[in-house]
């Protein structure tokens, strides 16, 4: 199935998850903080899919 969007766009959409989520993790309290946490997650989570979808594209 063809991707929508390359993962190079994904890798840097994921790099920006964890940027935001390490700043709401570490400086937000309550909500701000669990959603911050939440970003870190799915950035990880994302980052690291886009990353081997890259190198299999690459092959």
């Amino acid at each position: 199935m063809k991707s929508s969007t390359s993962p190079g766009i994904g890798v840097a959409m994921a790099v920006l998850l964890l940027l935001a989520g390490w700043y709401m993790a570490t400086s937000g309290v309550g909500t701000a903080q669990l959603f911050g946490w939440l970003f870190l997650g799915v950035g990880a989570v994302s980052g690291l899919i886009n990353v081997v979808l890259l190198l299999r594209q690459r092959r």
